[in-house]
């Protein structure tokens, strides 16, 4: 990754919140229209915001083939959101291969060494889209409407009210009365309300008088409901309906006696008066506008329109601070060291304990330290929070991936996502990314059958990923199922012999369970000839090296014809830890308490020996010992102090298991990993240190190169 300046990281880490934002839109109403529903105009305003702010960011920071792009495909999505062009498959696709292309050139923006992103090709299918748009939509549609109405409407409010009475439905105008302090709370309730019952359409100055503490608002809405239950629905002080007609209005006060100035005047629609507000240039952008109250209606140059709306969009992109993780790392170290002194203060009061006369002042120093205790722990919550993001930032980007995978090997694949908003560190989900894409790729060509396949089986013609994120105590579960095949642990084991991963006599040993690791290992796959997806041997090793970087585990469970889940469970964060404190040798290491299985004692005749290597049967799964002593040569006795009490931390990483054999369990206690000096950096199963109390310098143990070690030595 090469240096880049700060403005330039703040404009690619601005950018990214945009297009992922733009890439959210397109997904749901990618969902809407395959499910054959009405696509919500709301979804398709929002993704033409985001094309306008990543317009504008751009432009600033002269970043021209990204203005270039989103400037032609914000007049695409101004086509689509005005009926001037269908919001069919081909437009999606050509929108999401812009998403594409945006990511690309964000990789690159800044780096002279890579060659700029060809953008032609793309802008030529967006330009091909363009010119096959439909008709003009004709204005008889709206015959009957007050032109007092229709006057002051946008081209794309009159496009809404056209499709509105295209699909039958209803024209209502919600009058409401709001103070003038609590307006913004106001609308967005009374928003939410009508949404429930249909469109909202626009907003308009109503021609009632306003107080000088109160607003008056008008509210177009279209909606299949009559009026009397939209009237129920949205029943409060200070608002009625009127259902649009070319006749009197009806009229439905909500309440038996509002107040005197949310009292709507009953008249005519055709005698509503023009509003004083001059509407158009703050409309323009969609059904959402700000309110500009007392502005006179004389109209902007175009210059400042533009202006103004480039402003408004980059204001709406600075709502959060930006933190470089170095920092948030510097302030985890010093937390750590006032976690140790914490720890010291405990030490020295209880020293204090010991000695007569000083029983009051022993009680106020317990007192400050269980406060400080408290605060302390606020402070680490705290910091933590920061760190963390939801998953559903990595969850779009898989969304994507089974669209164009899908469309690619020309299956039908449907994707279910729960759990988005769940949360991990920042440095984990994005090490998160290529394992799950993996594990998607692999469902996809390996997993989910043919439509012809399927629908033989007796399955549905569409295949069915479902991708779960949940939190199980301090640890969170990501779950990747699929309906397909499911794996056979027969045909795996013959591609492990052919390949030389086992022989057949050791094989014929195995259970399913341990047969089907083999698809962890490098370079293996079952598939004979490779494909655009699969077949060339990465991908689940990727995943398992992945995961046990992150101090995850990863467990499958397949049925065959049935389909297949891969459960991935990681820790929350790796910035301060929970570990497990044990004593080995008068030594003390720890061990992340994320790793950690459980902690068993057994005799010395539960130990059997398996190529000269010793090994516990824990519920029918073999596990191999490693004994810290030994592993770090820390005293040349192989005989147990107590034969019948002898320790074993059963540790897990990605797939595998091993137990540790440790003289002590001392406790658990949240440490902070601090990096190795240059001594201790080459020593293999050392992972860090940490500082427990009494200026104590503890090692943190590498769980994955213990776990590997122990797995070297005996075959299981």
């Amino acid at each position: 990754m090469t240096g880049r300046d700060r403005p330039s990281t703040e404009f690619l880490s601005e950018a990214q919140d945009v297009i992922e934002e733009f890439s959210r839109n397109l997904l749901e109403l990618d969902g809407q229209q395959r499910a054959g529903q009405q696509y919500d105009p709301d979804l398709l305003n929002a993704a033409f915001r985001a094309v306008h702010s990543l317009k504008g960011l751009s432009a600033l920071f002269n970043a021209n083939s990204v203005t270039q792009l989103s400037h032609s495909l914000e007049s695409t999505l101004d086509a689509l959101r005005l009926g001037k062009l269908e919001l069919g498959q081909s437009a999606l696709d050509v929108l999401f291969e812009a998403v594409e292309t945006f990511q690309r050139m964000l990789a690159g923006f800044g780096d002279e060494r890579l060659p700029p992103v060809d953008i032609d090709p793309l802008l030529s299918r967006i330009m091909a889209l363009s010119g096959g748009g439909t008709e003009e939509e004709v204005s008889t549609s709206l015959a009957g409407l007050d032109d007092s109405i229709l006057g002051v409407l946008t081209e794309y409010e009159e496009h809404r009210l056209r499709e509105n009475i295209r699909m039958g439905r209803r024209l209502y105008r919600v009058h409401a009365s709001f103070d003038l302090l609590a307006i913004d709370v106001g609308i967005e309730a009374l928003k939410g309300k009508m949404k429930a019952f249909g469109e909202v359409i626009t907003y308009l100055p109503s021609a009632d008088a306003s107080s000088d503490d109160r607003i008056d608002l008008d509210i177009l809405v279209g909606s299949e409901h009559g009026l009397t239950e939209i009237a129920d629905g949205v029943a409060e002080d200070g608002v009625s309906v009127f259902e649009l007609s070319t006749g009197p209005a009806t009229h439905v006060p909500l309440s038996d006696e509002p107040p005197s100035a949310a009292v709507p005047t009953e008249v005519p629609v055709s005698e509503i008066a023009p509003p004083r507000v001059q509407v158009e240039a703050v409309l323009e952008d969609g059904p959402e506008p700000e309110l500009s109250l007392g502005v006179e209606p004389e109209a902007l140059p175009p210059a400042e329109l533009e202006d103004d709306a480039e402003a408004l969009s980059l204001r709406s992109l600075s709502q959060t601070v930006r933190v470089d993780l170095s920092r948030l790392d510097h302030l985890m170290n010093l937390i750590g060291e006032l976690g140790v002194v914490q720890a010291n203060l405990g030490g020295a009061l209880d020293g204090l304990r010991q000695h007569e006369g000083v029983g009051d002042s022993v009680r106020d120093l317990q007192t400050h330290l269980r406060s400080m205790t408290r605060k302390l722990s606020l402070l680490q919550q705290g910091l933590l929070d920061v760190r963390m993001v939801p998953l559903g930032q990595v969850f779009d980007k898989l969304a994507r991936v089974v669209r164009k995978l899908g469309r690619e090997s020309g299956k039908e694949i449907k994707l279910s996502i729960s759990g988005s908003q769940t949360e991990l560190d920042k440095l984990i989900v994005e090490e998160l990314s290529d394992p799950l894409m993996h594990m998607i790729r692999n469902c996809i060509d390996h997993g989910i059958e043919t439509r012809e396949e399927r629908i033989e089986a007796g399955k549905p013609a569409s295949g069915r990923i479902d991708l779960r994120a949940f939190q199980r105590g301090n640890r969170v579960v990501i779950e990747v199922e699929d309906d397909g095949r499911g794996m056979d642990w027969r045909k795996i084991r013959d591609t492990a012999i052919r390949r030389g991963l086992t022989t057949p006599e050791e094989a014929r040993e195995l259970g399913s369970g341990e047969v089907i690791d083999f698809v962890f290992q490098p370079g293996f796959t079952t598939r004979e000839v490779a494909t655009n997806l699969s077949g060339r041997g990465v991908g689940m090793d990727v995943v398992k090296t992945n995961i046990s970087r992150l101090s995850g585990m990863i467990d499958v469970d397949t049925m065959l014809g049935r389909g297949t889940k891969f459960a991935i469970t990681l820790p929350v964060t790796l910035a301060i830890i929970q570990a497990l404190v044990i004593e080995t040798c008068d030594q003390t290491f720890c061990i992340p308490l994320n790793s950690v299985l459980e902690s068993i004692m057994v005799r010395q005749s539960d130990i059997a020996t398996v190529e000269g290597h010793e090994v516990i049967s824990l519920r029918g799964r073999t596990l191999p010992l490693l004994h810290l002593s030994r592993m770090f040569d820390l005293r040349a006795e192989t005989s147990y102090a107590d034969p019948e009490r002898i320790y074993v931390v059963i540790v897990g990483l990605a797939q595998h298991r091993v137990g540790l054999v440790v003289d002590e369990l001392v406790g658990q206690q949240d440490v902070v990993i601090k990096p190795l000096g240059a001594a201790l950096r080459s020593v293999p199963g050392i992972a860090g240190a940490t500082e427990l109390g009494a200026n104590r310098t503890v090692l943190l143990l590498d769980v994955a190169t213990l776990v590997d070690e122990a797995l070297s030595r005996v075959d299981v």
